[in-house]
């Protein structure tokens, strides 16, 4: 099996890794995010949960989306 990437994943996008951050993007506005072994995840606040979330991932990668200091 391969080794997992998402610690490196985290340290690309200057966030610590299964520990919070917020994260922008034009539709969904603020969120409050995640990125743990299992992937990236929000803060689904309606819903008291989290939710695995790789296309909010795409969009940091791309930069459809950003990380923002609260």
């Amino acid at each position: 099996m391969a080794e997992n990437k998402m610690a490196e994943v985290a340290a690309l996008l200057g966030v610590k890794f299964d520990e919070e951050f917020i994260a922008y993007d034009e539709y969904r506005k603020k969120m409050i995010c995640k990125i743990t072994e299992r992937g990236l995840f929000f803060y689904h606040g309606i819903n008291e949960a989290w939710w695995q979330d790789s296309g909010l991932l795409s969009e940091l990668l791309t930069g459809r989306a950003v990380i923002v200091d609260e």
